[in-house]
Formats: structure tokens, sequence, C-alpha cells
């Protein structure tokens, strides 16, 4: 009898140990999947901050597209307007020169 108590004390020291073992198991499983979920939920975030991101720098380049765009044109109507007041000066002296008149009228001092 004394060797069968003792097979069964192994028998019940090595299913404690599995038991024990597979305790420390699962709680390494919840463990990783509580760290999983986790770095889910950051992955998550960091690519709703990136998407974010892209967004505004698309906004940003479609504004200074346009302000370029406004400024050319400004510039194009500065021109526009220089070259004919330009040209209305020009009408104005020949016609001056033409009917004898003088063009320090005008303010050009010749």
């Amino acid at each position: 009898m004394g060797e069968k108590n003792q097979s069964v004390s192994r028998i019940s020291v090595v299913l404690d140990s599995i038991l024990f073992w597979s305790q420390k198991i699962n709680q390494q499983k919840d463990q990783n999947a509580l760290i999983r979920h986790e770095m889910d939920f950051e992955i998550k975030a960091y690519k709703e901050r990136e998407e974010e991101l892209a967004r505004n720098i698309n906004r940003q380049l479609f504004i200074r597209s346009v302000l370029w765009k406004i400024l050319g044109f400004f510039v194009l109507i500065a021109t526009f307007s220089f070259i004919t007041n330009k040209n209305k000066l020009n009408n104005r002296r020949e016609s001056l020169k033409i009917s004898g008149g003088s063009c320090e009228r005008i303010g050009t001092g010749s």
C-alpha cells in the first residue's frame, strides 16, 4: 500500500504542477490579449492621426494654390491697368502734340 500511496502522491504532484502551469499560461494569454487589444487601439489612433494630417496637408496645398492663383490674377489686373493707363497717357500726349499743346500740363515736363 505504501507504493500505491507514493504513486498517487506523485500523480497528485504532477497534476498540481500541470494545473499550476496551465493557469500561468492562461494568465499569460489573457495579458497578451489585453496588450494586443491596447496596441490595436493605439495603432488605430495613429492611423486616424495620420489620415487627419494628410487631410490637413491636402487642405493647405489647396489653399496655397488658390492664394497663388489670386495673387497671379491681381498681378494680371495690375499689369493690364498699368498698360491701359500708359496707353491713355501716350494717346493724350499724341493728341496734345498734334493740337500744338504743351506736355507740361499732363506732368511730363518735356
